[in-house]
């Protein structure tokens, strides 16, 4: 389980407006000043004179309360526990992967070590990736934001690293052999990007590629195909969005079968269209926006529904797993017979999640 430092600031201006008698023609033409337009420079001297200012007052009521000394005292022992459960992930299926802060490692260690030694009682570790030392050498303030590999070898992974743990990355390729970054590999500079692998020469890539490429919610709309060893400005555009969208990526999912490429437009939070990309066309998946896409298995697209979808006479209820044939895509439709359903709630039970594995599903 992973532990950021983070700090956080919500700021709520309110406005109040009142229209008394009507406007004569200049102030109409005039667009109403906003007194607190200096706050969208976040990382601005005077916004961060301002966030200053309150921190302090704020700390100033904390820090005086009589549990004060005694919760922070508590907090740092958990977080600086020696004896906390490293939290696994298991990545190719000979070696399970851990982030781990404590307070010699205070950044934290991306390691790694076998199943077997894992279940031991002291697992002999195996360190990739040092932040402390990869900070101080770098003279930044990064923050892990995660690591993603390329399947099914899982020698090479796209590390995301943020500067004081803000949304926006900065993404470097980095060798599992080696241990290090890759020299003239993959690399973004500071964004909010989105990427994933498409095979080892080519990564998807969703990044601020200049005036117009963001949407209005400020991620980016468009993806890209980016070829190893070319420059970013030769990635081919396979998707656009709208500004209206929140985002959009591409990803790959990889399976016994092969590997099936997908875009996603995210239209919300809880709706996107998701789309094939095969043969250099993009193919959309026939089903509900609001229907979520967790993966592929054996030949079926699964799919957690939020709302009830009805197809031909075929009932099926909000939070049930359906299964989707594959050849409903290239179809371009789907009928009743192309759906199987996995899993329906009833009065008792609901789906909490749900893992995609070589030969089972595994629901919570």
């Amino acid at each position: 389980m992973k532990s950021f430092p983070f700090s956080l600031l919500l700021c709520l201006p309110l406005i109040s407006l009142a229209c008394t008698q009507k406007p004569t023609s200049d102030e109409a033409n005039q667009a109403p000043k906003d007194p607190y337009l200096w706050l969208e420079d976040v990382e601005g001297a005077k916004a961060m004179d301002w966030v200053k200012e309150q921190n302090k007052k704020s700390l100033a009521e904390l820090t005086k309360t009589p549990r004060f000394k005694s919760l922070e005292s508590e907090a740092l022992g958990i977080l600086q526990s020696k004896d906390k459960i490293p939290m696994v992930s298991d990545i190719g299926g000979k070696h399970v992967y851990n982030f781990w802060q404590d307070d010699k490692h205070v950044r934290g260690l991306w390691r790694r070590t076998t199943l077997t030694s894992y279940k031991q009682k002291r697992p002999k570790w195996e360190t990739l990736l040092d932040l402390d030392q990869v900070a101080k050498a770098d003279k930044e303030n990064w923050v892990f934001k995660g690591a993603n590999c390329l399947q099914p070898q899982y020698e090479r992974c796209l590390i995301y690293l943020s500067r004081g743990g803000k949304d926006a990355i900065v993404v470097k390729e980095f060798s599992i052999a080696s241990k290090s970054f890759v020299k003239n590999g993959f690399e973004l500079p500071e964004a909010k990007s989105w990427v994933g692998w498409y095979d080892s020469q080519n990564m998807f890539v969703a990044t601020d590629f200049g005036a117009g490429s963001m949407t209005e919610s400020g991620y980016p709309r468009i993806v890209k195909l980016w070829k190893r060893g070319t420059d970013l400005s030769q990635a081919k555009t396979v998707f656009e969005g709208t500004v209206k969208d929140m985002a959009a990526y591409g990803t790959s999912l990889f399976n016994p079968e092969g590997k099936i490429s997908l875009v996603t437009q995210l239209l919300d939070f809880y709706s996107d269209k998701t789309f094939v990309y095969s043969g250099q066309k993009l193919i959309q998946v026939p089903k509900p926006d609001s229907a979520k896409l967790l993966g592929y298995f054996k030949g079926f697209f699964i799919l957690e529904l939020r709302k009830p979808w009805e197809v031909e006479g075929l009932q099926f209820a909000a939070g049930s797993l359906v299964a989707m044939q594959k050849g409903a895509v290239k179809a371009g439709s789907v009928r009743g017979g192309d759906l199987q359903l996995v899993y329906s709630p009833d009065e008792k039970s609901s789906l909490l999640t749900a893992a995609i594995l070589k030969d089972r599903l595994v629901l919570n």
